[in-house]
């Protein structure tokens, strides 16, 4: 079942036939502070602890990655992927028409339009990480220039933003420091069925990005890695991370193995995520080590506005 990629000696495994867990979360997100313990609850909640099986039903049937080697990455959709021999996954994101969709209601400036395609990237892989039915909201608000930055992705992929800003055009930089420092983000897990979950996360770091990062290692979260881009045309996402101790529970270990791959995804670049195919850039990135890819899974723009749930924003608005 194994096959050598063409010039790398480098093998892209299709997942072989197995039992399926419910979720493949970390189970320790119950520590750190109250805030984060609370939404940790929820994702325990969610997690199935199951150490023989680290899959998701909902996958389905795999493919080989060679299948897809010579186009260019799927519009609008993010696909998974695991290291066969590591306890290490991730997800690869790009989004076009879902992003222009986004955006058309309102004639944004160029910054806006960037920042927007870094926060839909962001909730939309947040979202990939949990199995649940509702939907995930990142916003910031309050700013002197942007008084409001939101962006939302739900459990059927649907993704949507908004921003309310003064005094930006087309000229100014997207400098997310200037722009978005003095603010804090506010990560809402709002479940179909069950409590609300709010988190806060000081925007302390350059970029979403790495705020994001620390907001995981805050929460007591594994290792965790994620890099956004955007042109205000395209959006992409990028996000590695460990899994609970499985294939390997030596933990020096698993700390070289966590140290290989973040160093190997450190390389990535935005255009290679737009030019290069999933399977042919997880070939670029990680030349000597077997991955397994799964189907890509398509995004859309979606308005999910009603009365209620405007009601419900604005009272998250009012508390954050």
């Amino acid at each position: 079942g194994l096959r050598a990629a063409p010039q790398s000696g480098r093998r892209i495994a299709p997942v072989k036939n197995s039992k399926y867990a419910a979720l493949e979360l970390p189970y320790n997100w119950s520590q750190g502070s109250d805030a984060v313990g609370r939404l940790g609850a929820f994702f325990k909640s969610l997690f199935i602890k199951s150490p023989s099986t680290r899959y998701d039903k909902s996958h389905g049937a795999r493919f080989k990655p060679a299948q897809q080697e010579t186009n260019p990455m799927q519009s609008d959709s993010s696909s998974r992927f695991l290291m066969a021999n590591a306890d290490i996954r991730g997800y690869l994101l790009q989004l076009n028409k879902a992003y222009a969709d986004s955006l058309k209601a309102s004639h944004y400036p160029l910054p806006i339009r960037i920042l927007l395609g870094e926060f839909l990237a962001a909730a939309a892989l947040l979202s990939e990480t949990i199995k649940f039915k509702g939907r995930l909201l990142l916003q910031v608000k309050g700013l002197e220039k942007i008084t409001l930055l939101a962006a939302e992705a739900t459990s059927e992929r649907s993704l949507r933003c908004v921003a309310r800003f003064q005094g930006l055009t087309d000229r100014d930089a997207p400098d997310f420091e200037a722009l978005l420092g003095a603010g804090t983000l506010v990560v809402t897990i709002e479940p179909e069925q069950g409590e609300r979950y709010q988190s806060l996360v000081p925007l302390t770091a350059p970029n979403l990005a790495q705020c994001l990062e620390f907001y995981f290692g805050q929460s007591d979260q594994l290792g965790t890695q994620v890099m956004l881009h955007s042109d205000g045309e395209t959006a992409t996402g990028f996000l590695l991370q460990q899994l609970p101790a499985q294939l390997e529970t030596d933990d020096t270990k698993r700390a070289d193995q966590w140290q290989h791959f973040s160093l190997l995804a450190g390389t990535l670049t935005p255009a290679e995520q737009i030019a290069l195919s999933e399977a042919a850039l997880l070939k670029r990135l990680f030349v000597d080590d077997v991955v397994e890819l799964f189907p890509p899974k398509a995004h859309r723009f979606a308005c999910t506005c009603s009365r209620e749930r405007m009601a419900n924003a604005l009272i998250a608005l009012g508390e954050a």
